[in-house]
């Protein structure tokens, strides 16, 4: 069983994130902004973070948290899925130029597109 750690504040798509990533056979690690998310890694890494690029109530920005993600040696291998209504796959490649844009799901987004890329990411990881 993977750990997938899913940070997203809109209630409805964290709570369908986390039943998918069940469904799938893994543990979801729910947050609704970016600073719990970054105390819970003091303790627990996942192997697979999937990341909405608008959290609202975080002080911190998605893209200032993933670049962090990239620097750090206990995260910088882990893959990461962003997720986002409003950034598109040419702002991310702006921000992040060396970010695998493969890795980026549009909203709204098919349950069944996330498993595929999860698994893909996994590689049958359980």
């Amino acid at each position: 069983m993977a750990k997938i750690m899913i940070i997203e504040d809109n209630r409805v798509h964290n709570i369908l994130l986390c039943h998918s990533m069940e469904d799938l056979g893994h543990e979801p690690m729910d947050f609704f902004e970016v600073e719990s998310a970054q105390q819970k890694l003091k303790e627990q890494m996942p192997d697979l973070f999937i990341i909405d690029m608008q959290i609202q109530e975080s002080t911190k920005s998605t893209l200032a948290f993933i670049k962090d993600l990239s620097k750090s040696k206990h995260t910088k291998d882990i893959p990461v899925i962003i997720i986002s209504a409003y950034v598109t796959r040419e702002n991310i490649k702006d921000e992040l130029p060396w970010f695998n844009l493969e890795n980026v799901i549009e909203k709204p987004f098919n349950v069944d597109t996330i498993a595929k890329k999860v698994k893909e990411l996994l590689k049958g990881k359980k």
